[in-house]
């Protein structure tokens, strides 16, 4: 990368204060669009190909690897910040701290059978349901 390549990479990352939590999904969108075109063209043959990332050769699948591990890594910086911004107001995205028997408890409650479609709502939809007393 060359020095102009570098400052761009740099300021990519930098949100400026009038920016809008519009203009960041708008942006968030557009990342994983970049994301699924690289994907969604790729054929059973494109996979036995080699890829250079930084000077070094990966196959298809350790190339997609990589990148989606770049990603949650990120995903978790912004998360951990989120969590810190919004302290005790923050919302837990799955199972709150301390809840996991309550929801295991929950699931084995009743008919918990859903969809694979569905079957990570599970964890939203007790998450925002309001903290049950434990009984003795």
């Amino acid at each position: 990368m060359g020095k102009s390549q570098i400052a761009t990479a740099t300021w990519s990352f930098v949100i400026e204060p009038q920016t809008s939590k519009g203009d960041l999904l708008a942006y968030w969108e557009r990342g994983w669009q970049c994301v699924f075109a690289a994907l969604e063209p790729l054929r059973p043959e494109d996979f036995e190909r080699k890829v250079s990332i930084r000077g070094q050769e990966h196959s298809i699948i350790q190339a997609i690897d990589r990148q989606m591990t770049h990603y949650a890594y990120h995903i978790g910086q912004i998360v951990f910040l989120a969590k810190h911004f919004r302290s005790a107001e923050w919302q837990s995205l799955s199972i709150p701290r301390n809840r996991s028997a309550e929801f295991n408890r929950y699931l084995n409650e009743g008919d918990r059978q859903t969809d694979k479609e569905h079957r990570l709502d599970v964890g939203t939809k007790f998450a925002r349901e309001p903290k049950k007393e434990s009984v003795k």
